[in-house]
């Protein structure tokens, strides 16, 4: 599904941009349906003075009535090059991602970078397929979910050097980050000015990072890196952000079956989206897998998903 370029691209920068993945007309009408369900809620397509400002949440509806399918049978698509045909889990309907305009100047974040799957396992073999599909077309500066190129293979290697495999979470990967003066800077050390330097390429231990808005045309997906640092950065456009997110985790080993929808508690193991106890956002959630063959159940954390 993938031609050589794009895996090359995605191994070195950690993200790739598949355009027109889903067709434009498809892509239309989720944007419709996005747009009917805010229209309940008192907000006017054609009204922007009326808008709300900022991250919009509260909007689960759209995942429980599927609107976001059509972005999820790409990821599905992209499990099964990735991961093996079956080999995965699906966690259930894309997330939806809206953010309005809000007043301010648009500038690289220098919080909420985070992961939303742990750096833990085979640094060889990703543990999910992570993708952010564009509903409708977001430009530079529009709110645009950003990520810090590179930062997969900073993980790759901490997980490598690790005896236990593990280069663990969010806080404790920006932990062991900080020792950079790069992603000091990415955290909120230095002045405005070091903060717009942070979008052109430099070198960290050898790795090219640099932050990167994932902008697109409607229909467009972003496959990204599951180890890829990203986070929220504002919209300072005069449209909306309209964007989904989705994950497709790798099979757990054993236990004889590959699961691909939400797997239900079992003897071989289950998963299931619950909200996060961990981040005090709205919308924030988790992911999260019963342990194969544990007796009695015992559940982990397997990915988070806040503010993008």
């Amino acid at each position: 599904m993938l031609t050589a370029a794009q895996t090359d691209e995605l191994e070195r920068r950690g993200v790739v941009r598949l355009p027109g993945l889903v067709g434009p007309h498809v892509a239309a009408g989720v944007a419709d349906a996005v747009w009917a369900l805010l229209a309940r809620r008192g907000i006017d397509r054609h009204d922007p003075a009326g808008w709300p400002a900022g991250r919009l949440s509260g909007l689960q509806a759209l995942r429980q009535a599927r609107v976001y399918a059509p972005f999820a049978d790409p990821a599905h698509a992209l499990a099964d090059h990735l991961l093996g045909p079956g080999a995965w889990v699906d966690m259930g309907q894309p997330q939806a991602l809206v953010t309005f305009p809000e007043p301010g100047p648009w500038a690289v974040p220098d919080r909420m970078w985070h992961l939303d799957v742990p750096a833990r396992g085979d640094p060889d073999r990703p543990a999910a397929v992570r993708t952010i599909g564009l509903v409708e077309a977001v430009a530079a500066r529009g709110g645009a979910t950003v990520v810090v190129e590179g930062s997969h293979e900073l993980a790759r290697r901490l997980v490598r050097a690790s005896a236990t495999r593990d280069a663990g979470s969010s806080a404790r990967f920006r932990r062991r980050l900080r020792r950079h003066p790069w992603f000091r800077t990415l955290f909120g050390d230095g002045d405005g000015a070091d903060r717009a330097r942070l979008m052109a390429p430099a070198d960290v231990d050898g790795v090219t990072v640099r932050v990167t808005e994932l902008t697109g045309a409607g229909g467009d997906i972003w496959l990204l890196h599951p180890w890829l640092l990203h986070g929220l950065a504002p919209n300072a456009s005069s449209r909306i952000r309209s964007m989904c997110t989705h994950t497709v985790l790798a099979a757990a080993p054993g236990g004889g079956r590959q699961p691909t929808g939400i797997s239900p508690p079992n003897r071989y193991g289950g998963s299931r989206v619950m909200r996060s106890p961990l981040q005090n956002r709205p919308g924030s959630y988790q992911l999260a897998g019963r342990l194969w063959g544990s007796r009695p159940m015992a559940w982990y954390v397997a990915a988070t998903s806040s503010a993008q």
